[in-house]
């Protein structure tokens, strides 16, 4: 959000081409709050119900992703799957002939994936990597700092360069001399990705951001 006036503000929100004004900063971001709050409840689950989701198959209760390569692995034998972790239902010879688990052990996890014991909760299909936070540690000047793994929706992830020339030299040597991941230049980030660098690359800008935190059923 910036002033523009003394009597106008506006809050943008890139990610979802959303911008509103009102007459301070609160009312501000109530006013996207509330903006967001109609985008998750219409095109965030049309979204998660429709694109997001494949009713033709589950992910391998067995499957593990390994990152940064996003690459899925068997728990079982710590090995690259064939499959991807993608168990298609209506084609049980693909599975069999891709898994390489035991015969007895493979019959049990297709069955309890086509009885419907088993929707592949633990990977939600639809969600992106946010390039900083993926690799599971975001490296500042003070130190590493573990931060936790998670996926995102495409409306949760933002290019920095709407806020910041990330072309700009000077912007490129600090991160790294901060030893962030020049990746993060170019690619989206999530939320909290975009706050931590901006803190460290560009702290005067810090005051200009709203972490705004949302759900939504479906």
């Amino acid at each position: 959000m910036t002033q523009l006036t003394q009597f106008e503000w506006v809050c943008v929100c890139p990610a979802t081409s959303l911008k509103v004004f009102s007459p301070t900063r609160q009312e501000a971001i109530a006013s996207m709050k509330v903006n967001l709050e109609n985008y998750a409840n219409t095109q965030a689950v049309h979204y998660v119900t429709s694109i997001g989701k494949n009713s033709d198959g589950v992910n391998c209760p067995e499957g593990v992703i390994s990152l940064p390569g996003d690459i899925w692995i068997c728990r079982l034998d710590k090995q690259i799957c064939k499959l991807q972790a993608w168990i298609i239902t209506s084609d049980k010879e693909r599975f069999v002939n891709g898994c390489h688990a035991p015969n007895q052990r493979k019959e049990g996890i297709y069955q309890t994936v086509i009885k419907g014991e088993y929707e592949g909760a633990h990977h939600i299909a639809g969600r992106g990597i946010c390039v900083t936070c993926s690799h599971g540690i975001f490296v500042t000047s003070k130190g590493k700092k573990p931060i936790k793994t998670h996926y995102h929706y495409d409306w949760e992830l933002t290019s920095l360069s709407h806020f910041i020339d990330t072309d700009d030299y000077d912007f490129r040597a600090t991160l790294i001399r901060n030893n962030i991941r020049i990746s993060a230049a170019g690619q989206e980030l999530c939320p909290d990705c975009i706050i931590q660098v901006v803190s460290i690359v560009s702290p005067e800008l810090l005051d200009e951001f709203e972490s705004i935190q949302l759900s939504f059923s479906i």
